[in-house]
């Protein structure tokens, strides 16, 4: 159910949508802070539901449907103990509408290179995509990584995330890795990076002595 009435669909599967003459964005009204223990198992929650609907969108450019195998992995590793110690082990930021956890973002810094931030679990419901939400949960976690001397960013995000990445000015590496095996559709992880505007323009002033 949707606490607030349906806005109008935008041109990309993660590009903020537009709002009603008068009525504010859900990304604008959305609250931003980090995510307490006890919130977990909403966070998980929408992580399966996220990573479900990721999967179907990457799945539906071939021509296939989410098996109940994949799906069945997706639950098995969002819910197993491993992924739990993770999140535990990194800075998570969630995004509220009213007392509805809707978004996820999370970083840490690169154990072999601290100028490295390493951002993950971006997931928003599927029910409040197209909002905005991603973009301000990106936007927000880069900042505070940024804040803390990170000097490149690396973000790791399922397939259908590219575009959306690639507009936030994240180039893709050609790495990935597999978190649920499948036979016929193994779930991947890609890696995509960018420079923080002020490591660029660091560089630049340094080629240019």
């Amino acid at each position: 159910m949707r606490l607030l009435p349906e806005m109008p669909a935008a041109k990309d599967a993660h590009e903020g949508g537009g709002a009603y003459a008068g009525q504010p964005r859900l990304a604008d009204i959305a609250f931003i802070r980090p995510v307490a223990l006890c919130e977990y198992s909403d966070l998980r929650h929408l992580h399966a539901s996220a990573m479900r609907a990721a999967a179907a969108r990457d799945l539906a450019g071939d021509g296939t449907v989410l098996s109940d195998a994949l799906s069945g992995g997706i639950s098995a590793y969002i819910y197993g103990v491993g992924y739990l110690e993770r999140l535990t082990s990194v800075m998570l930021f969630g995004a509220w509408i009213d007392t509805l956890l809707v978004a996820s973002c999370s970083w840490r810094t690169d154990p072999f290179d601290p100028r490295v931030g390493i951002i993950d679990d971006l997931f928003v419901s599927p029910l409040f995509d197209r909002a905005g939400l991603g973009d301000r949960l990106l936007t927000h976690v880069e900042n505070h990584a940024g804040e803390r001397g990170v000097e490149r960013y690396v973000v790791e995000a399922t397939g259908s995330a590219r575009h959306f990445l690639a507009r936030a000015g994240y180039g893709d590496s050609g790495i990935y890795r597999t978190v649920v095996e499948d036979e016929a559709t193994p779930l991947r992880m890609f890696r995509f990076e960018k420079a923080t505007p002020a490591s660029v323009a660091v560089s630049a002033a340094g080629a240019s002595q």
